[in-house]
């Protein structure tokens, strides 16, 4: 479950936006003025994994921009996605970021609900080894605001609300329910040439989500997420290599619904969730290449490492995913794409519908 909840809370608080320069010629101010004032784009969602099985909806996207006399803010983006899969798994999300004052404020805003049934490996107690369902119902909300500080440096704050509760089968009696209120901070600096494709630059962000007793939570807890992407352009226009390194924590009194799983939002090829525990670490490479004014192709490769899982044999494995996939380009003026790859893992597979780039 977790990692669904969390790519759309990301997606609104966790894209960050490089400035546009302003046009430097009459031409491009010329273009600018003819810029539309609403693009949308109904992208239909198909995918398969090995937890959730074939996955079907649609997602719409607005893209827009807040103040036309703005050249400098990137276009804000609103969206929605309805998804149902054929083990009964289903969930809505609303999701907006909102660029504001020549990008010195950045707002947004995510919402959503819906049920996820997967399964979760035990080891080591009673009971054989093996995989059993479990299923999660929830609902999650955020909202935040980003500033620019200095030069490319935000800082953010935030308010995180998620209400869980999981079920273990065959423990019909073990069930997990948390409600739980946080507040987010942010840090990014991001000094890259593009919000949605970028081809030079670099992003580093953090965020930390704080779950205090003072808030009427049962348990404490804090979850941690960093990284830093860096982007190439090896043949201009052409190509990216894109290199990321990230982490994925969670420390105090840690739910179920709350631990950090090999994949999710981060590395492509494991979507079991079987390798669970507190920390995970992940270096990834990607290569995009784009032959093609909308057709264009990406390969990738990534190493992780788990901490914290109740298998021991889990904490001393690496693991490593390979993969590759398919961009379309839907939006030309914002260099918006949608794709799907392969990812093939230790143990373990899957299939990802993309909106954007991975990282």
């Amino acid at each position: 479950m977790k990692h669904w909840i969390l790519f759309f809370v990301l997606l609104s608080i966790g894209v960050s936006g490089h400035a546009q320069a302003i046009p430097s010629s009459a031409s491009e101010s010329s273009d600018s003025s003819k810029e539309k004032k609403l693009d949308f784009v109904p992208v239909p969602y198909i995918s398969y994994n090995r937890t959730t099985e074939f996955e079907y909806g649609l997602i719409p996207l607005f893209m827009y921009k807040l103040n036309r006399e703005d050249t400098i803010s990137p276009k804000s983006i609103s969206g929605g996605l309805a998804v149902r899969t054929t083990n009964g798994t289903g969930f809505a999300f609303l999701f907006n970021r909102w660029y504001l004052k020549e990008d010195k404020y950045r707002l947004a805003f995510a919402a959503g609900y819906g049920n996820y049934n997967a399964q979760v490996f035990i080891d080591n107690i009673w009971i054989p080894s093996d995989f059993y369902d479990f299923s999660t119902e929830f609902g999650v909300l955020y909202t935040g605001i980003q500033r620019r500080v200095w030069r490319d440096l935000f800082l953010g704050i935030g308010m995180v609300y998620v209400n869980t509760e999981s079920q273990i089968d065959p423990f019909e009696e073990r069930v997990s329910d948390n409600e739980r209120v946080g507040l987010s901070f942010t840090t990014s600096y991001d000094t890259r040439d593009d919000v949605y494709f970028p081809r030079d630059g670099s992003l580093f962000e953090a965020r930390s989500s704080t779950f205090l007793k003072w808030f009427s939570n049962e348990e404490e807890s804090t979850v941690l997420k960093g990284g830093f992407n860096e982007y190439l352009s090896i043949r201009q226009n052409k190509d990216v290599l894109a290199i990321r390194l990230s982490t994925d924590l969670a420390v105090g009194e840690v739910s179920f619904e709350q631990q950090v799983v090999v994949g999710g939002v981060e590395v492509r090829g494991y979507s079991q969730g079987k390798f669970r525990g507190e920390q995970v670490y992940n270096l990834q490479a990607e290569y995009r290449w784009m032959p093609l004014s909308h057709l264009g192709f990406v390969g990738f490769g990534s190493m992780s490492k788990l901490y914290g899982s109740t298998i021991d044999a889990h904490n001393e494995y690496w693991y490593p995913a390979i993969g590759g996939g398919v961009r379309y380009l839907v939006l030309k003026e914002n260099n918006m794409r949608v794709g799907l790859d392969y990812g093939v893992g230790r143990e373990d597979w899957g299939v990802y519908f993309k909106i954007g780039e991975s990282f």
